[in-house]
């Protein structure tokens, strides 16, 4: 199913997406590498803007950065067309090339 408006996610507290992370870190046998929702989220961040050279305000709004100007508050509104472009460039890594 494709969301096409509102959060890709619905939770209504942070704190039950961080508990289902961690359910899914179970399911892929990952639990107790010292993992959490924050690192995976950063790491992707940074390979969103370094290795892949995406454009900062859709990696911002990927993530759910806030907006630090009125521009982008109110006025540059970004297409989910545009945003499913850009994540192309992201390539998920392999067991055997790694990171």
């Amino acid at each position: 199913m494709e969301v096409k408006s509102g959060r890709l996610i619905n939770y209504c507290r942070e704190e039950n997406l961080g508990k289902a992370v961690t359910r899914y870190f179970e399911t892929l046998k990952i639990n107790g590498k010292g993992y959490i929702a924050r690192t995976f989220r950063k790491t992707f961040i940074t390979l969103c803007r370094s290795r892949f050279q995406m454009d900062a305000s859709i990696v911002r709004e990927l993530v759910g950065h806030s907006h630090h100007n009125v521009a982008d508050q109110y006025y540059n509104s970004i297409d989910h067309g545009i945003i499913k472009k850009e994540l192309t460039k992201f390539i998920r890594p392999t067991k055997k090339g790694g990171l």
